[in-house]
């Protein structure tokens, strides 16, 4: 063991034992972090499940989307506080402070009255959730070297599939049983063991600087407020393009427009020190490196084609096969199913050979195939072939997945793993809100071209009206007669395939980037203040 120095401060230099070696403090660490990533998953896959009857009690009305959206800006918008947090707070104080949230928004929801509240509810889940859905890779990318995180990782990411698996199944059954509230109750329960696990066994290193005031001016406030509020814009036109108005609107344009200049100005702040008053929150250090920049990129064209995949699947399966909802959400788990051990897998090859240059290149070709053989299912697809596209494009995200944030960190220094890591949750999460808005622009247009097909009024202008996502359900269907429901079915079917094979440019890019991506070494070597505290 040694010690080297950098800038002021002394940093502990070491390589970490092989994990045969390591002691139980070690795995103590694993309980907290898994049931913070199995949170997270379960309750957006359970809130998705339930919406429908939450917003028949509540009487909700258009008020509706904004149960989803407000969670969405929440947790995008504060990951790089976080970032921010963890390095001035600890990793310990921070990880507390996202469930803590986490746990009184649940609290809030389950007691909700009326939408409004309901929305308060999800606004400071969302906040929490932002925390518990990095917290966990930041801190194991704390304890074990760059060479062997994706291993360790590749834990949290099977407690998160189990989250996203189970949770659409005890929604179901929780929401026709004892009522809606019930899942936020549960989620309370479950945050609640997080936080004993938390408390208990989270035990890493944290070197107390200044007064706790001082560590506050430490944070970018200046720069946060320029932030959430262009997040909020951005999403408040995607969310407008998805509904009620065109892209040429001003309800979009003049929102986008002054999100993106927001964003702009964010960038600027974090580059000027005499504006910003603070630290930054997000240091354009993480951008100037090639490979590191690529990877960011990479990272937000993979949320969007994920967030892309999970809306549009079950469009097929509810509008197309016409299958109810319960139906197509176990169809699905095809492609749920097989992404966590492909990302494992990835994991333990990463960690092997050092590379994540292949993996990234075979996930977005595989990712790319699977898109480009969803364009070809219809009414008569058989079942071997929807399981097994849903199959190639799982296996490819789950390659990529576990590939983007090794390719981040390599470039960069251990001191920046909170904030790297951060931004990268960050960037995941917006391009989750593009994957939305993207797709549902394509889809909603390509069928209100094709309605004049439709001869009854009512339905057309349903269709035309940007509500062809909204029904596009075998509720709907059923609602019409034979002849108009073949119509509308095949015109759903033409606006699927569409919008599937639009998707493929965005993996295509993914892929020319994952071509030009510098290699990087991977560390063996692990430099950090706030590694594990074995005393």
């Amino acid at each position: 063991m040694s010690k080297s120095t950098q800038g002021d401060e002394c940093i502990e230099t070491r390589n970490p034992p092989s994990s045969s070696m390591r002691k139980w403090r070690f795995w103590a660490v694993f309980p907290g972090l898994c049931f913070s990533s199995f949170l997270t998953a379960f309750d957006a896959s359970v809130v998705f499940t339930a919406l429908p009857t939450m917003v028949a009690d509540l009487q909700s009305g258009q008020t509706y989307i904004w149960i989803i959206n407000a969670y969405t800006l929440a947790m995008c918008a504060v990951q790089p506080l976080y970032g921010q947090a963890a390095d001035i707070f600890g990793r310990k104080a921070t990880h507390i402070a996202a469930i803590v949230l986490f746990l009184i928004g649940s609290c809030i929801c389950g007691l909700a009255k009326r939408t409004a509240v309901l929305v308060v509810g999800r606004t400071i889940q969302g906040v929490g959730g932002g925390g518990l859905s990095i917290m966990p890779s930041m801190i194991i990318s704390d304890l074990v070297p760059l060479r062997e995180r994706q291993k360790y990782t590749g834990i949290i990411y099977g407690t998160f599939a189990i989250g996203t698996f189970i949770g659409p199944v005890l929604g179901g059954v929780l929401t026709n049983t004892i009522g809606w509230r019930w899942i936020f109750f549960l989620v309370m329960i479950i945050a609640g063991l997080t936080l004993l696990f938390t408390i208990l066994f989270l035990r890493v290193k944290y070197e107390r600087q200044g007064t706790v005031l001082q560590r506050l001016l430490r944070i970018d406030f200046v720069g946060n407020t320029a932030l959430i509020p262009s997040v909020t814009a951005i999403l408040l036109a995607l969310t407008n393009s998805s509904g009620t108005y065109s892209w040429t609107s001003y309800h979009v344009l003049l929102p986008l427009l002054l999100g993106l200049l927001g964003l702009a100005g964010f960038l600027y702040l974090q580059s000027n020190t005499c504006l910003r008053f603070a630290e930054p929150t997000v240091p354009l250090r993480l951008f100037l490196n090639l490979a590191s920049f690529i990877a960011f990129m990479m990272t937000l064209l993979h949320g969007l084609l994920l967030y892309w995949t999970s809306l549009y699947l079950p469009v097929y399966f509810q509008a197309i096969r016409q299958d109810t909802p319960q139906i197509s959400g176990v169809s699905c788990l095809a492609s749920a199913i097989p992404l966590v051990p492909a990302g494992v897998f990835g994991g333990i090859l990463i960690a092997k050979y050092g590379k994540y240059k292949l993996n990234q290149i075979c996930g977005f070709i595989l990712m790319a195939v699977g898109l480009g053989l969803f364009s070809l299912l219809d009414s008569n697809s058989q079942i071997a072939e929807w399981i097994m596209f849903q199959f190639i494009f799982a296996v490819g995200a789950g390659l990529v997945l576990t590939a983007l944030l090794p390719a981040i960190q390599a470039p960069l220094s251990d001191d920046d793993t909170a904030a790297a890591t951060a931004t990268w949750g960050f960037v995941q999460a917006f391009g989750f809100i593009w994957g939305a808005a993207i797709p549902s622009a394509i889809f909603n247009h390509r069928v209100s071209s094709l309605s004049n097909h439709v001869n009854d009024l009512r339905v057309r202008s349903i269709l035309q009206g940007g509500g062809a996502y909204e029904h596009a359900s075998k509720a709907f269907l059923s609602s019409l007669d034979a002849k108009l429901r073949n119509d509308v079915v095949e015109i759903f079917t033409s606006g699927i395939k569409f919008t599937w094979q639009i998707s493929i440019a965005f993996s295509g890019c993914g892929l020319i980037l994952a071509l030009i991506i510098p290699s990087v070494r991977l560390r063996k070597d692990l430099n950090t203040n706030f590694g594990l505290d074995e005393r």
